[in-house]
C-alpha cells in the first residue's frame, strides 16, 4: 500500500511538472486523468523509478576504488574462541545428524582446536564413530575421548590423526567403518570374533584372529556387502595356523 501511495505521488509530481491536464472534459469521461500538453516533454515515470534504483545500487566509493586496486575485501579475524565455537558447532551438529549417535549421551568441547568428548555411548561402535567423525571436521587439530561405553570400564584417549582425505572422505570412511563392525555384530558367523575394521577411501582392512578359516571368509564377504565399500582386504588370521 505504501509503495501503490509513493508510485500515485510520484506520477502526479510529475504531470504538474509536465503541464498536464487535471480536468476532465463532460464529453470526454473516457480520457485518463492526466494527459501532457506537449508529448514530446512525456517522460516514461518507469524509465525514472529504474534511474533511481540503478543510482542506489552504485558501489560505495570505498568498494570503487577497492576493486580499481584489484584487491579483495580481507576477511576478519577470529579469535581462538570463536574458532573453538565454530568447531565445536559443528561436531555438535554432524552428531545431532547421525541416526547412530543422535540418541546417545555424548559431549563435544573444543579448546584450541581439540576435541574434547564426554559421555556415554552403547558401544565401542558408537565410541569410535564419535572419535572419526570428530576427527573429520576441517580445522580439527585432534581428539581426545573421555567416552565412556555402558557397563565396561572408561575408554583411552585416542591419538590424533592426520591424513590427507577431504572431510567428506573422512566421515564416509567413519561411517563405513562404523556399518561393518555393526553387520559383523549382527552376522551369527562371525558375533563375538575379535575384528577389527579400518577405512580408508572405501577400501576395508580387516585385522584380527578367529576360530576357522570359515569365519574369516564370512567376515570378508559381509564387508564386501556394505554399500560405499569398494574393496577388502583381509588380515584376518585363523587361530592355530
Amino acid at each position: 500500500m505504501r509503495r501503490t501511495i509513493g508510485a500515485a505521488v510520484f506520477v502526479s509530481l510529475l504531470c504538474l511538472s509536465m503541464g498536464c491536464s487535471s480536468s476532465r472534459a463532460e464529453d470526454k469521461k473516457d480520457e485518463p486523468h492526466w494527459i501532457p500538453n506537449d508529448m514530446s516533454m512525456h517522460t516514461d515515470p518507469y524509465d525514472v523509478a529504474r534511474e533511481v534504483e540503478e543510482d542506489t545500487a552504485a558501489k560505495s566509493p570505498r568498494a570503487a576504488a577497492r576493486d580499481a586496486a584489484g584487491t579483495a575485501p580481507v576477511a576478519p579475524a577470529f579469535s581462538s574462541d570463536e574458532k573453538d565455537a565454530y568447531l565445536q558447532g559443528r561436531v555438535e551438529t554432524i552428531y545431532d545428524l547421525n541416526q547412530r549417535l543422535s540418541t546417545q549421551d555424548l559431549q563435544a568441547r573444543v579448546v584450541g582446536g581439540e576435541v574434547y568428548l564426554s559421555g556415554t555411548v552403547d558401544s565401542d561402535i558408537e565410541r569410535d564413530l564419535a572419535v572419526d567423525l570428530a576427527r573429520s571436521v576441517d580445522g580439527v587439530k585432534g581428539v581426545r575421548s573421555m567416552l565412556a561405553i555402558r557397563n565396561q570400564p572408561p575408554a583411552t584417549g585416542a591419538p590424533a590423526i592426520v591424513d590427507d582425505r577431504t572431510m567428506n572422505e573422512r566421515m564416509n570412511d567413519a561411517n563405513i567403518t562404523a556399518s561393518v563392525r555393526q553387520a559383523l555384530v549382527d552376522d551369527v558367523r562371525t558375533r563375538g570374533s575379535a575384528i577389527e575394521v579400518a577405512s580408508f577411501r572405501g577400501q576395508v582392512s580387516l585385522q584380527g584372529l578367529v576360530a576357522s578359516e570359515e569365519v574369516s571368509l564370512a567376515a570378508g564377504a559381509i564387508a564386501a556387502s556394505i554399500p560405499g565399500v569398494g574393496g577388502v582386504t583381509n588380515g584376518i588370521a585363523v587361530r592355530g595356523r
